[in-house]
């Protein structure tokens, strides 16, 4: 999804988890501040409460044409039931988790969440069970080169937040960048920036 100013240009792209009982919305690790100014300051009188947890919790993207084989012996999860922009909790190396088949490369695999404290141990199951797959780490660079063939976007790099943005020509609508597939106009209710985008999508 996107976070979107009322003028319906970027402040960053997100993630939205869905769970029964709360939502986690995900962003971009290096414009946390940001990003929570941006979800707090709509708020408004909504009865929610709004925590942020990024000091607590810890991520790890396995990725690549085997990532479902190295991470079956470690889970209790049905990986194979687990569909594309998908996510279930389980155990991951004895610890409870929430598994994702997301990522930020453009090939398959699964993003791994997990408390702090347990993200040395899953690392280490991971790689155990990656050996004979020839898993090996990788960093922003390896990541930047996939993510660039796959026509994913990184704000700030690729775009500049509108809160960012010194002239209006800087700020990107999702249409104009080609993530309009985010935006659900078909869907009712307001969200921010919908009559903007509603305008763009009527007259270009």
């Amino acid at each position: 999804s996107a976070l979107l100013t009322p003028e319906g240009t970027f402040v960053d792209d997100c993630t939205v988890y869905r769970f029964e009982d709360k939502v986690m919305l995900v962003v971009n690790a290096a414009n946390i501040d940001k990003d929570w100014e941006c979800v707090v300051g709509q708020k408004g009188g909504a009865n929610v409460r709004l925590k942020n947890i990024s000091d607590d919790v810890g991520l790890l993207a396995l990725q690549g044409p085997a990532a479902e084989a190295v991470l079956a012996p470690v889970t209790d999860i049905p990986l194979k039931d687990l569909g594309y922009y998908k996510f279930t909790t389980g155990k991951v190396a004895g610890a409870d988790c929430f598994v994702s088949r997301t990522g930020y490369t453009g090939e398959d695999g699964f993003e791994i969440w997990m408390d702090n404290a347990d993200a040395l141990a899953i690392w280490d199951a991971l790689f155990v069970a990656g050996d004979d797959y020839g898993l090996v780490p990788c960093g922003i660079l390896a990541m930047d080169m996939a993510r660039v063939e796959a026509g994913l976007f990184m704000l700030d790099v690729d775009y500049t937040a509108a809160t960012h943005a010194w002239i209006p020509g800087q700020k990107s609508s999702p249409y104009e960048m080609g993530l309009g597939w985010t935006i659900a106009l078909d869907k009712p209710g307001y969200f921010v920036g919908r009559r903007a985008l509603e305008r763009e999508a009527r007259e270009g």
